[in-house]
């Protein structure tokens, strides 16, 4: 970059820990460059809309004019409002946006496991009610019980943020215990499946790997975590089932233990072969004759 002999704007979009750009990209620049933080709030997905229609846009900057080029850009594709502040700032909100995305989900999972240890106790009855809660909870995304946090950035953010947490000598590392409630509630849903293999010696289904609903994406998978977990035990090999992530797969014609692993709508109106177990930590599939259907966190 230090070729570049004319006034020109570096936006850096990717999500990084504070002092990165400190540390490994301003010493490339040259003095006619100017950094602007730019982190994209976008999910896999939903890229297009996220970009076209973000909550804001967030921009790190140390020079007001590089700042106000960028917003014209902005203006031309969306009316979000612009939040500028230091780069290290910038860089510290984009990992925390993702790791609190994560705590989230593992607060909801942590109220499916106790409804469904509670018998007159309904998961989406009490996150319901806490996603009224706008002034101090904020919204009701995210706060759903059902299968664990993934993708690519929040998982990995989170591990990054438990490095800071332990780097700077932090009190508690917060981050290292949203990714060991995530790996815990992953080893509660393999022991339901291995608990229903051994008493019942049918196969195990994974129903659904992708990481989210509307993609055929695999990275972060907390459904292929839960098969990783069951394998190690040496019970059993899971079947992974997703048309999304390979076409024209579809369920054995035989009983099985299957696990929903994600929530593709499809799933709510599948008929199962009878006999089998279905293990539903999103409450969407529908009672059938001679299926047992355990929709985990609500009331019995």
């Amino acid at each position: 970059m230090a070729c570049i002999t004319k006034p020109t704007v570096l936006a850096v979009i990717s999500t990084c820990l504070p002092g990165t750009m400190e540390r490994e990209i301003r010493p490339l620049l040259s003095e006619h460059t100017s950094l602007v933080y730019n982190p994209f709030f976008i999910a896999m997905g939903t890229t297009m809309r996220d970009f076209l229609d973000p909550e804001f846009i967030l921009l790190g900057v140390d020079d007001p004019e590089a700042a106000q080029l960028v917003e014209r850009f902005y203006a031309t594709t969306t009316t979000a409002p612009v939040c500028r502040m230091s780069v290290e700032s910038a860089e510290l909100t984009k990992v925390c946006y993702n790791t609190y995305i994560s705590a989230k989900i593992a607060v909801a999972n942590t109220i499916m496991e106790i409804c469904d240890a509670i018998p007159k106790a309904d998961c989406d009855e009490v996150v319901d009610a806490l996603s009224m809660g706008h002034r101090r909870i904020i919204s009701p995304a995210y706060m759903r019980g059902g299968m664990g946090d993934g993708g690519g950035c929040h998982p990995r953010d989170n591990i990054a943020m438990s490095w800071l947490a332990r780097e700077l000598g932090l009190s508690f590392d917060l981050f290292d215990s949203i990714m060991m409630c995530r790996e815990k509630q992953a080893e509660w849903l393999a022991h339901l499946c291995l608990k229903g293999h051994v008493g019942t010696g049918l196969p195990i289904i994974i129903l659904g790997y992708a990481f989210k609903p509307g993609t055929d994406l695999t990275v972060g998978s907390p459904a292929e975590l839960v098969a990783s977990l069951i394998r190690e035990t040496g019970t059993v090999n899971p079947i992974l089932i997703d048309a999304h992530v390979e076409p024209g797969m579809d369920l054995p014609p035989y009983p099985a233990v299957i696990l929903v692993g994600c929530k593709h709508p499809e799933y709510a109106d599948m008929n199962f072969f009878p006999g089998s177990i279905v293990i539903d930590p999103f409450r969407m599939v529908k009672s059938q004759l001679g299926v047992n259907v355990v929709r985990l966190g609500e009331k019995q």
